[in-house]
């Protein structure tokens, strides 16, 4: 499944990734350590599921109308994490 990240407001990526132990988050990238922040927000919880992280991001995006961030046919270059999206 191709994950749909959104720009908030500010202009930061937030998508859904991998938190601790068997739980999934949607969070933003830390760009000096490199890991995730998660949203924190009751409309977002930690979930045992990457689907339902979606879910909730694709309604939470939807109410705050963020832009989803493009994609492509050749996802490679938006996956790699050292390149800026």
């Amino acid at each position: 499944m191709i994950w749909t990240k959104y720009f908030d407001n500010n202009g930061a990526v937030v998508e859904v990734t991998h938190g601790l132990g068997d739980w999934w988050i949607v969070g933003r990238r830390n760009p000096r350590s490199g890991g995730y922040h998660r949203v924190k927000t009751p409309s977002m919880p930690p979930r045992k599921t990457a689907e339902e992280c979606q879910q909730d991001l694709d309604e939470y995006a939807r109410r705050k109308q963020w832009i989803a961030v493009p994609t492509c046919a050749d996802r490679h270059a938006h996956d790699d994490p050292k390149i800026k999206v």
